[in-house]
């Protein structure tokens, strides 16, 4: 898909999840509520079930309300997963001179004069969907700009990029320079083994928001930092003064 963009008038491509990818939760809802309706009577009349006055009740109630009244209610249980599917969705605006990143109600733009490479961190891979992936954006001095969860289609993130000539990268050149954060590392200033141990701590307890926010002033520190299932693996920003790269 292509749009313009809004400083140069140039096309755009856009990858973003498909409408019918949000549409598909409330449909399953409102299949759920009218299976559970339908299981209602038989699950009413066993000896013992788990939230069985429940099924009871629905069972009780007379039609044709109670199979509506199911099939709302799953629907509406379905476009509430599916606002917060979308919230979380990443979504891409990619022309020669910016890329625009849409995910969880903000906006990002990052120029292209600023990028120095791009490539996706691949965990998994299932017909061209990446399952819990990264989207990395490289600065001049290898810092990443942007490390950003995305389970959009790779070759659509891919082609987008190329097309409109961004540095593409097959895979992270600087991999290998990732060592395994723990407590009190000697080669870490006080500030970055602090900010780690933050870190890990807004990791254990899910807060996203909180980790990308110490991802970047770990960033200001001199330190590059990406996770493998709550692990923290850091490397130093060559040329800076904290890390003695």
């Amino acid at each position: 898909m292509n749009t313009h963009d809004r400083g140069t008038g140039a096309a755009a491509s856009v990858v973003a999840r498909p409408i019918l990818a949000h549409l598909v939760l409330p449909v399953l809802g409102v299949g759920l509520g009218l299976l559970v309706r339908w299981a209602a009577a038989w699950v009413a009349s066993l000896p013992f079930a788990p939230f069985q006055g429940l099924f009871e009740l629905l069972e009780a109630l007379p039609e044709p309300g109670s199979t509506i009244a199911a099939a709302a209610v799953g629907g509406a249980g379905g476009l509430v997963l599916a606002f917060i599917d979308h919230h979380y969705a990443l979504g891409l605006a990619v022309s020669a001179d910016r890329v625009v990143l849409r995910r969880l109600g903000t906006t990002e733009e990052v120029d292209r004069s600023e990028v120095h490479g791009v490539f996706l961190e691949l965990k998994g891979k299932n017909a061209g969907l990446l399952e819990d992936g990264r989207l990395v954006l490289l600065g001049p001095r290898t810092e990443e700009l942007v490390r950003v969860p995305c389970d959009l289609n790779a070759d659509a993130v891919r082609r987008a990029f190329t097309e409109h000539g961004w540095p593409w990268l097959e895979a992270d050149p600087h991999r290998g320079g990732f060592k395994r954060w723990v407590d009190g590392l000697p080669e870490l200033s006080a500030k970055a083994n602090a900010l780690l141990k933050a870190r890990a701590e807004a990791l254990e307890a899910d807060g996203e928001e909180d980790a990308e926010e110490l991802r970047r002033e770990l960033l200001a520190a001199g330190v590059v930092v990406r996770d493998e299932k709550k692990r923290q693996y850091w490397r130093p920003i060559p040329g800076d003064p904290d890390t003695g790269a």
